[in-house]
């Protein structure tokens, strides 16, 4: 029986711990916190890339593990759609940490006291993968090749659409609702007539899958 009972204690304290750490970490790129909760399998990165650029075969900097500056790698690129949409929620303090990782999505600052949770869903999200992989040219003989790991995957979603539920418990989820209560949220969010939904982020690269490279050289040829 006390055998048990602090199997049980030590369960709890383990999930406790894992549900209380891991909320974000500091990074250069991000300017602040990042949410560190993975999307499906996918580590965020530390501002959502609304660009073209999908960094595949770039690698980490030796200061910030969330800075991609350099690329080593190249080779084909695959796209697999899914079929679920992703959701990923924010409370008003995670919000307060993290604006800097979605301001290109949302601007809280302004609204923040009144929001108490908000709400992204990944609309169609693609696994964009690189395969075949060789060395950039140049690349062969760096002394980083072979031991720094690489962006092997990125998810990329078609939209992400956006909710708030306010303090007095309030859900906004329309350009209509924005006006309504004097809900700011900057010039990235904008309204889907289609969908009755707000939206930021089109086209965006939302987290990265890091794979480390092969040792043997016979791959590269």
């Amino acid at each position: 029986m006390k055998k048990s009972f602090t199997l049980l204690v030590l369960c709890a304290f383990v999930i406790l711990h894992c549900a209380t750490s891991n909320q974000g970490v500091k990074t250069m790129e991000g300017k602040g916190f990042v949410d560190t909760r993975l999307i499906r399998g996918y580590t965020q990165f530390p501002v959502w890339k609304n660009d073209k650029e999908n960094l595949l075969g770039y690698v980490p900097t030796d200061e910030d593990p969330f800075f991609f500056q350099e690329k080593f790698w190249s080779g084909k690129i695959r796209n697999t759609p899914t079929t679920q949409s992703i959701d990923v929620s924010y409370s008003s303090e995670t919000l307060a940490h993290a604006k800097a990782q979605l301001k290109d999505s949302a601007n809280v600052e302004a609204s923040l006291s009144q929001i108490q949770e908000m709400n992204f869903t990944f609309v169609n999200p693609t696994e964009v993968v690189l395969e075949e992989v060789k060395p950039e040219n140049g690349k062969l003989n760096h002394p980083d090749i072979k031991t720094k790991k690489y962006i092997a995957a990125v998810l990329k979603v078609d939209k992400v659409l956006i909710s708030v539920k306010l303090q007095d418990g309030a859900e906004l989820k329309t350009e209509a609702d924005l006006k309504k209560y004097k809900i700011n949220l900057g010039a990235n969010v904008k309204y889907d007539a289609k969908l009755n939904a707000l939206y930021s982020g089109q086209n965006s690269f939302v987290g990265f899958k890091l794979l480390s490279p092969s040792k043997n050289p016979d791959d590269y040829k």
